[in-house]
């Protein structure tokens, strides 16, 4: 089902800004296949998450 609603997310036109890429399985990896894959690994590092070879998502941590 996540794969289902990031594709729906990220199918909606720019003016929206939902941030599409943020949705991940519920064991922490990501469900895309292709390049909707790459590029939610992308957007995620960006944001400073750690994306492991096997696709886990790991939590990011901010140091205050």
């Amino acid at each position: 089902m996540a794969r289902q609603v990031a594709r729906a997310l990220h199918g909606l036109s720019e003016s929206h800004q939902l941030p599409w890429w943020r949705i991940i399985r519920s064991d922490g990896t990501i469900g895309m296949h292709g390049e909707g894959r790459m590029e939610q690994i992308r957007l995620l590092k960006l944001e400073g998450f750690e994306v492991t070879d096997s696709g886990k998502v790991k939590q990011k941590i901010d140091h205050k």
